[in-house]
């Protein structure tokens, strides 16, 4: 398997008026010409970092409050979001974002929607959209008792969870929900309905220096590509955090068959992905989760 090497671009932490804020735990991230959106699994709040020296930056909460400084207890109480999609609609003041928990547990199941013009408004708490998973993840905890969603993409046609099946007997599957249902879920009740779930492919994605490969995140290229990230991490449990022994970028085609597989060169576990085209290939961005409250998460980058 071809390797790729990272570039570090730089740590995800944002200035503000109280002081500099450090994103320990980055989960998710879809980037919009040089803006980032980077969500984590332990914050209440969505970052917005740029990719140019004097970019808008900001720290926007998605639920009021403040979660527990000590590690144990803020994991117990977290919302757990694991992943963040752009998403389309044939009206672009519809489109916003969509921030997805992983539903490991019950309290992990509210996502929240925030449309893109509101991003920059003092006052968008007023204007949240909170959007609740459960009926979805009831029904597939039917088929996944471990349930962990770690990454989505979003197209105008498809609305795609991945489900990561930690340790030997977890499964590792793509769901596939109505695109154009989901979204009126959305902006209509703020819940969504298991009936959106079209289908489910289970994956077999192998192992990685004699560890287990799981789903952390997915990104929307084109109906022909569907990019993702695999972590390989020795643990038993959706819960628990185990040692991370190394990542692999992956394609899937139109039949969602497994197209390319490159083993990535990068020391800290990546949780979040963007792929888009340049001149002469494709260029990555993923976002990093040590696992370890005192290391700071940070944006890494490559071309293939």
């Amino acid at each position: 398997m071809q390797k790729v090497s990272l570039q570090f671009i730089r740590d995800l932490k944002i200035s503000r008026a109280q002081g500099l804020h450090e994103i320990k735990a980055a989960s998710g991230l879809v980037k919009i010409e040089n803006t980032l959106y980077v969500i984590a699994d332990d914050e209440l709040s969505l970052g917005i970092l740029s990719l140019e020296p004097k970019g808008y930056e900001s720290l926007i909460p998605l639920i009021s409050g403040e979660l527990p400084q000590n590690p144990a207890e803020r994991k117990k109480i977290k919302p757990d979001w694991e992943a963040i999609v752009k998403v389309a609609s044939p009206l672009p003041e519809q489109e916003g974002l969509l921030v997805i928990p992983s539903g490991s547990k019950a309290n992990r199941q509210m996502g929240v929607f925030v449309k893109l013009n509101d991003l920059q408004d003092s006052e968008n708490m007023k204007k949240l959209q909170y959007v609740d998973f459960t009926k979805i993840y009831e029904k597939l905890r039917k088929i996944f008792v471990d349930l962990n969603i770690e990454g989505a993409c979003f197209s105008k046609k498809s609305f795609k969870i991945f489900q990561r099946g930690n340790a030997q007997t977890g499964k590792n599957a793509v769901i596939d929900l109505d695109a154009e249902g989901v979204l009126q879920d959305i902006l209509q009740l703020g819940i969504l309905q298991a009936h959106r779930i079209q289908s489910i492919k289970e994956y077999d994605l192998g192992t990685l220096n004699n560890c287990r490969l799981g789903f952390t995140d997915a990104c929307y290229l084109s109906e022909n590509e569907i990019w993702f990230l695999a972590a390989a991490e020795q643990t038993e449990s959706t819960y628990d955090d185990g040692d991370y022994k190394g990542a692999i970028l992956g394609c899937l085609g139109s039949s969602g068959e497994i197209s390319a597989r490159y083993e990535l060169n990068c020391t800290v576990k990546p949780e979040g992905l963007w792929v888009e085209h340049v001149s002469d290939g494709l260029r990555i961005y993923v976002v990093t989760d040590a696992d370890n409250p005192k290391k700071v998460a940070a944006l890494y980058s490559a071309k293939i």
